[in-house]
């Protein structure tokens, strides 16, 4: 029998683009001046890449608008050279406006391959690519894997992002994928990021990396001005600790100026938890063990008089029930709520400024990536005055030319049980700091409990290196990484005994081996959907070295059915 190429068909959804093969074009003037540092920076890279040397860049410090131009300037070396090039972002939400910023200064051999297209959108560009039709490709996690010939350029930007790293099976990090494919290929790789994450500088310390800082601010822009609002003590009221007095003033101030606002929080729904007065239960989610949210929505029935509906929500199966008139352990009717999330900002910006467009961006309101664009066109075009959200906002494309920025309780990311919580803390803050700042320098305000937190006094001066010389210390003394590889297990099972009885015999076997072996101990979430969660984490210089006592302690034994270990290498999420 004859064989046949397989020819899908065509797709019922508009092309991704027009895929006409078009010869290199030279690469269309840009406003952007290139100071002598991005200049430097770009010639190394070509020397790399024209050498066939496979050198690995970190580039420190790029803001929004440079960053693009950087990544611009170094795909043309590329191009000059014969060679093609892939630029990983961290979410899907960003490629579209990326991709079509390349097409208008590279022409039309750009490729957008992510697991959001469909599967003839996906084939018709695995074809493109394997084909040699294109330039570049731009796309998430999947794309470090197309099939790109005579690839001599790997761009990651954001490289400190956790979205990089796959949690499912199989597990892997991007950017080791990137740095394993570009060592394979003779290819040149740029790490690229405002805040790297602490192994990547450590690695450029070392020398592994090549180090690019660029500490001035793009085109010449100030510095914002970041003060700090200390909420402890008796001097912050009731109401205030949301919105203290110097926060509401400066709100007040952007919006006389005409300038946007965008107030970070770290947590949606109204309040985080629920708290009984009378006896001091917490109300928790009866399949994860965790406390439940509080969520404010609209009522299932119109009129003036409709009251809005109140529900608690677990935040890791989505379990939602009525929100409790009463205390279900001891029926009193004393119900506190806990903590602050994006509802009860709003609720309370609305009150103090009710003139003002109010905007909110967190799961419950945002869905997808087209949505996160929707919101960055309704930003450019000034449809709203103020923007509360979650971490989300910091994906939103064009969000830049903020005026003020309010930290609301940046507790709320000090306090996760992870040892990255004051990395990823500051990583936000500074991410925040680059969108600010128009026509007059920015401004910030941080709220917080703890101002004497070592990460406040970096972000005091948006001193990266600060903040890194403190936390490498830390990390030293404690034995984490950059210093020791971690090997995180995790034993799930429906009872918690058995969990806990199953991560003991791992551990000693483990010990038995000579593996140096935290725990175990119950997951910071100790139990979600049902599952109980036990985690035992070990450290060691290479994971290759425990690979064989790991799997020891594994196999030839016959766990209690139900039960499930799952093995992560150098763990992103630690709860």
């Amino acid at each position: 029998m004859e064989e046949r190429e397989f020819v899908p068909r065509p797709s019922l959804r508009k092309p991704v683009k027009p895929a006409t093969p078009s010869p290199p074009t030279p690469l269309v003037e840009s406003p952007f001046v290139l100071s002598r540092d991005h200049q430097r920076a770009l010639q190394a890279i070509g020397e790399s890449i024209h050498g066939g040397k496979g050198e690995r860049f970190l580039l420190c410090g790029l803001l929004e608008g440079e960053k693009t131009e950087m990544y611009l300037q170094a795909i043309h070396l590329a191009r000059h050279c014969g060679r093609r090039s892939i630029v990983l972002v961290p979410e899907i939400s960003l490629t579209p406006q990326l991709a079509e910023r390349f097409r208008m200064r590279l022409g039309g051999r750009v490729a957008v391959f992510h697991s959001g297209l469909n599967p003839w959108e996906h084939y018709a560009e695995w074809r493109r690519i394997r084909a040699g039709e294109v330039d570049v490709v731009i796309g998430a996690r999947s794309a470090v894997f197309a099939a790109v010939p005579n690839l001599g350029l790997l761009i990651v930007d954001e490289e400190h992002d956790p979205s990089y790293k796959q949690e499912k099976s199989p597990r892997y990090n991007t950017r080791d994928v990137a740095m394993a494919r570009g060592r394979i290929a003779g290819a040149t790789v740029v790490l690229a990021s405002a805040t790297p994450s602490v192994e990547s500088f450590y690695r450029a310390q070392q020398g592994e990396l090549r180090l690019f800082p660029f500490p001035a601010r793009v085109q010449g822009k100030a510095l914002p001005q970041v003060s700090v609002v200390d909420l402890r003590g008796g001097g912050v009221g009731r109401r205030d600790w949301i919105l203290s007095a110097p926060l509401q003033d400066a709100i007040g101030e952007s919006l006389r100026r005409g300038e946007p606002v965008v107030l970070y929080v770290n947590r949606r729904g109204y309040a985080t938890s629920l708290l009984c007065r009378e006896c001091g239960h917490v109300l928790r989610c009866p399949r994860c063990g965790v406390a439940v949210a509080y969520h404010t929505g609209k009522p299932s029935r119109g009129g003036k008089d409709a009251v809005p509906r109140r529900v608690v929500r677990c935040h890791y199966c989505n379990l939602s029930l009525p929100a409790p008139e009463t205390c279900p352990r001891c029926g009193g009717f004393h119900i506190h709520l806990l903590g602050v999330g994006t509802q009860r900002v709003e609720r309370e910006v609305r009150s103090r400024f009710p003139s003002a467009q109010v905007a909110r961006v967190d799961r419950d309101t945002v869905s997808g990536a087209h949505a996160l664009q929707a919101i960055g066109e309704a930003y450019q075009r000034g449809e709203f005055q103020i923007l509360v959200g979650t971490q989300m906002i910091l994906g939103i494309p064009g969000l830049t030319g903020v005026g003020l920025v309010g930290v609301i309780s940046l507790d709320q990311d000090l306090s996760l049980p992870d040892f990255r919580a004051a990395e990823r803390a500051f990583q936000h803050l500074m991410q925040l700091a680059g969108k600010t700042g128009g026509a007059t320098p920015g401004r910030i305000v941080i709220q917080t409990y703890n101002p004497q937190h070592f990460i406040v006094d970096a972000a005091r001066s948006l001193d990266y290196e600060r903040f890194y010389q403190e936390e490498i210390q830390l990390r030293q003394s404690l034995r984490y990484p950059p210093f020791v590889r971690l090997i995180s297990l995790l034993v799930t099972h429906p009872s918690a005994e058995v969990a806990e009885q199953v991560a003991a015999r791992v551990a000693v076997r483990l010990r038995g081996n000579g593996v140096e072996v935290l725990g175990p101990a119950p997951a910071p979430i100790a139990r979600i959907r049902g599952l109980s969660r036990w985690q035992i984490v070990c450290k060691t210089a290479e994971p290759r070295d425990v690979r064989a006592p790991v799997e020891a302690a594994l196999e030839r034994e016959r766990w209690p059915a139900g039960t499930r270990i799952s093995v992560d290498v150098d763990p992103l999420e630690m709860l």
